[in-house]
């Protein structure tokens, strides 16, 4: 950025003091505190397991829904054929 500005404003950064202010008052705007950057890991990783979580639920359910009707049908089947015979 600092050389973009430069050619495009040569004379007012053309003063070290000027592009040494710049460059000081950018490097204390440019800082990701750890802090930050824990919490945004956290969050991120936690909703990442929580989606994870919920799709494997998901999974379950069905298996357990799929399982219990085909049981239901196969018990409703033997019935049926025992009635008729």
């Amino acid at each position: 950025m600092m050389k973009c500005a430069e050619d495009q404003c040569p004379h007012v950064l053309s003063n070290g003091r000027v592009q040494q202010e710049i460059r000081l008052a950018c490097k204390e705007k440019n800082f990701l505190s750890s802090d930050f950057v824990r919490f945004c890991v956290a969050e991120q990783a936690g909703t990442d397991i929580m989606n994870k979580v919920n799709e494997l639920n998901l999974a379950v359910a069905a298996h357990v829904s799929d399982r219990t009707t085909d049981e239901v049908i196969e018990t409703l089947s033997r019935s049926y054929k025992a009635l008729v015979s």
